[in-house]
């Protein structure tokens, strides 16, 4: 019985002197480093110039940090953007808001034991630079008489839609729109989307360039006037070439001699004549001896 009962104090001295750890019931504190130090109050939203809000902040807690959870929404009548994700921490995370109207971001960080840590707050972008493109242009048709405009319209907030200004046709339109297999969109445009890619083929407006207008969600508006391809530039059409035809080869036949002033073919062949109004060699003499024996008869007569 005295073994027993030594045996139960040692049991007992021993079970007081090891340290009982302490319940974790706090929740995560996170220290803020940006995009403030402060959270805002509910009624002050957060203004930024360039659509992108970027989240650094310290997480601190008695036990493990089990997930932080961050939420996106926008929604502006024409849009029902939602973003949801998880992250190991706060560290250089980007989160993009709508420039239309105002995000809500909500930040969640929760431990092992399922508490948690809550910041809310709102964003409102205030975007004052125009959309920008690179963009090229390229004959197109048949016969060249389209042309071709591809490249990239970048923005730091919304672009919304690309438009080809032709004055004797319709305008055409470019719009920005899409989705992410992983994300919620359910109308409207892509708020993460910042650029969007353009081919576009319309009829040759003639002249050295074509006007093209760019614009962004927050409705600033660039004009660009891109350099049309030159007409010595533009790629022929191949056309087929007709073989020739083999002439056969014509033997030649002898003929007689051409009277004189017959007209063969396209050539007038003229045979040589004696000329009726010219004399000949002995002519000439003939007549020199009948002229000398007149004036030898002509002075007998004289001399009588």
């Amino acid at each position: 019985m005295r073994r027993v009962i030594v045996v139960a104090l040692v049991a007992a001295v021993v079970a007081g002197s090891v340290p009982v750890a302490a319940e974790d019931t706090a929740d995560p504190r996170v220290e803020w480093h940006s995009p403030f130090t402060d959270v805002p109050a509910d009624e002050e939203p957060l203004t930024v110039s360039d659509g992108t809000v970027r989240l650094n902040a310290s997480i601190y807690d008695q036990s493990e940090i089990d997930r932080v959870e961050i939420e996106r929404i926008y929604s502006d009548g024409l849009t029902n953007d939602r973003e949801f994700r998880q992250v190991e921490d706060l560290h250089n995370v980007t989160v993009h808001a709508g420039t239309y109207d105002e995000t809500e971001i909500h930040i969640r960080v929760f431990d092992e034991h399922g508490h948690a840590d809550i910041t809310y707050f709102e964003v409102e972008v205030d975007d004052n630079q125009s959309p920008t493109a690179d963009l090229e242009t390229e004959f197109a048709g048949p016969n060249g008489e389209k042309v071709r405009l591809t490249g990239t319209v970048r923005d730091d907030t919304q672009p919304t839609q690309l438009t080809v200004v032709l004055s004797d046709y319709n305008n055409p339109v470019t719009n920005s729109r899409g989705t992410n297999d992983d994300r919620q969109t359910l109308g409207g445009i892509d708020v993460q989307r910042n650029s969007f890619s353009v081919d576009k083929t319309f009829p040759d407006p003639g002249g050295d360039t074509v006007t093209v207008r760019i614009e962004d969600r927050a409705e600033n508006v660039r004009e660009m006037e891109i350099p049309l391809p030159s007409a010595e530039t533009a790629t022929p059409t191949p056309t087929a070439t007709p073989t020739p035809t083999q002439t056969p080869a014509v033997t030649p036949v002898p003929t007689a001699a051409t009277p004189a002033g017959t007209t063969v073919g396209k050539h007038r062949h003229q045979t040589p004549a004696s000329n009726s109004g010219e004399a000949g060699p002995l002519t000439v003499i003939f007549r020199v001896l009948l002229i000398g024996i007149v004036l030898f008869g002509i002075g007998k007569v004289i001399s009588l």
